[in-house]
């Protein structure tokens, strides 16, 4: 959809279940594919591209634009954060807890904020990959 409101429909496989968004730097529209498949994009002109991601039924989740202009995304079932660079490259970065991470935010801070689903706690993370973990007792 254009700013001035005008849309155009995009064919996606049957298998693909799109979710969440996130602009990325690239000017490219990304979103969260439910089933594992990847991460996926669509240029201002409409073009797709899947990046697929290493860990196989990671569960995908939450994405965001992150400070250092990456995608940063969460992996629910493999309790690992994932970074796609501008240039398609994909590294993982392992939660030190279980906790099914889900949704994640950039901070004001230049840092990502990850809510847990099943681990009473928020974390912050660096894009360097160093974790601080908030238990929400903590936060209250």
């Amino acid at each position: 959809m254009s700013t001035a409101g005008d849309s155009k429909p995009y064919e996606l496989n049957s298998d693909v279940l799109p979710e969440r968004l996130a602009a990325g730097a690239d000017g490219a529209i990304w979103l969260r594919i439910r089933q594992a498949i990847g991460s996926g994009g669509w240029t201002p002109v409409g073009a797709q591209a899947y990046v697929p991601l290493r860990t196989a039924n990671s569960g995908p989740a939450g994405i965001t634009l992150g400070p250092d202009g990456n995608l940063w995304f969460t992996e629910h079932a493999a309790n690992r954060i994932g970074r796609i660079t501008p240039l398609g490259t994909v590294t993982e970065f392992a939660l030190p807890h279980a906790g099914g991470p889900a949704g994640i935010a950039t901070g004001p801070d230049g840092n990502l904020y990850i809510a847990e689903n099943s681990g009473d706690r928020i974390d912050r993370m660096s894009t360097e990959g160093r974790v601080d973990e908030f238990r929400f007792a903590e936060c209250w």
